[in-house]
């Protein structure tokens, strides 16, 4: 762990597994799993996701609900709360993706079913990223026809070639591709 500080999210894991141990003379066994399995992951990555995972585990003691393990409708119903909070305040979707991935890693980490993949969490995630990417469309949506029929005709002219230039061909490269993706 980093300087000492003690995760919030490895703290509820701990709590949770010694919860599990069967007897107290295993005690030594569980914490060397716990400190093998804490070093298993980044631990940047585990800082990251903890003010995300303090939030779900604060909205469901509030709520008077389990956060691990969690029920999959009431991480759907923290997410679309997020998401609210997100579209109030500008935030992107990387704020609910983040979230959920802490939801995920924690339950990952105690050795629970993944709550994140249940349908309902899935609607909320897609959800949050059509609402919250510019103009309520994805990024990364599919070229329209007229710009595809526009492209083709301007690549086959046989008085243009393509440009030599690196950042002219990353564009007609990055259109060629989009395309074969349609």
């Amino acid at each position: 762990m980093l300087a000492g500080h003690r995760c919030t999210l490895e703290s509820d894991i701990s709590k949770f597994l010694f919860g599990k141990c069967p007897t107290p003379t295993l005690k030594a066994e569980y914490t060397y799993i716990l400190s093998c399995i804490s070093q298993s992951r980044c631990q940047k990555t585990l800082l990251r996701y903890d003010a995300h995972w303090f939030r779900f585990r604060s909205w469901c003691q509030q709520n008077k609900l389990s956060f691990l393990p969690a029920d999959p409708m009431h991480v759907a119903m923290f997410l679309s709360n997020s998401l609210r909070c997100a579209l109030s305040r500008g935030l992107t979707y990387s704020t609910i993706k983040a979230a959920s991935a802490a939801i995920f890693t924690a339950h990952n980490i105690a050795g629970l079913n993944d709550v994140t993949s249940h349908s309902f969490v899935q609607a909320v995630r897609s959800c949050s990223q059509r609402s919250l990417s510019s103009e309520g469309q994805f990024r990364k949506a599919p070229l329209s026809l007229d710009l595809c029929i526009i492209t083709v005709s301007f690549l086959l002219q046989p008085s243009q070639s393509i440009p030599t230039q690196p950042p002219n061909c990353n564009v007609y490269y990055g259109l060629l591709l989009w395309f074969s993706d349609i």
